[in-house]
């Protein structure tokens, strides 16, 4: 339990399995009461809604985009709606599965995090990178970006982050 309060990587192959076992550690933090926010590039973390049978409801996570969110987003919302995550006590998830190209994905997650990270109180908040990779390549065409995550993993826990990456390439 206490390790899930620290910086966690989940590295492995695709289909190996690391968006499930981050997902079961994100249902302890969320039935702990923990603020989680995950950001789903793939749009597959709204079933953190549903128990294991499919229609059940399980925790209660706002979910911003995506073919299941409760808000749609564009690429043009994420200073807002980093404002509106850092503001709130709840846990959600950011469904990027409705962007029409990768460009328009970093430009939303560079002003959601920038404004996120600039917001933030000092509460934990448990910010979980689905494919970390895109937003922090090796070669990054968004250097912006990729300094910005740089900042919320090393330095990131004195504004409360608790990032946790899942990738499959850790080099990058």
């Amino acid at each position: 339990k206490q390790a899930l309060d620290d910086r966690l990587a989940f590295v492995g192959t695709s289909g190996s399995g690391k968006t499930y076992a981050a997902g079961t550690a994100v249902e302890r933090l969320l039935a702990d009461g923990a603020k989680v926010v995950v950001i789903d590039p793939l749009d597959v973390w709204w079933g953190l809604r549903l128990k294991a049978d499919g229609v059940s409801p399980a925790f209660p996570v706002v979910i911003f985009g995506g073919a299941h969110g409760d808000i749609p987003v564009t690429e043009n919302a994420g200073a807002l709606l980093g404002e509106a995550v850092a503001a709130m006590a709840e846990s959600c998830v950011v469904s990027l599965g409705g962007m029409p190209t990768k460009a328009a994905e970093r430009r939303f997650m560079l002003a959601f995090l920038e404004k996120l990270y600039r917001r933030a109180s000092g509460e934990p908040m448990h910010l979980v990178f689905d494919e970390a990779d895109l937003w922090a390549p090796q070669k990054s065409s968004e250097p912006q970006l990729q300094s910005l995550m740089e900042n919320i993993v090393r330095r990131g826990r004195v504004k409360g982050f608790i990032p946790w990456l899942i990738t499959q390439r850790p080099a990058v």
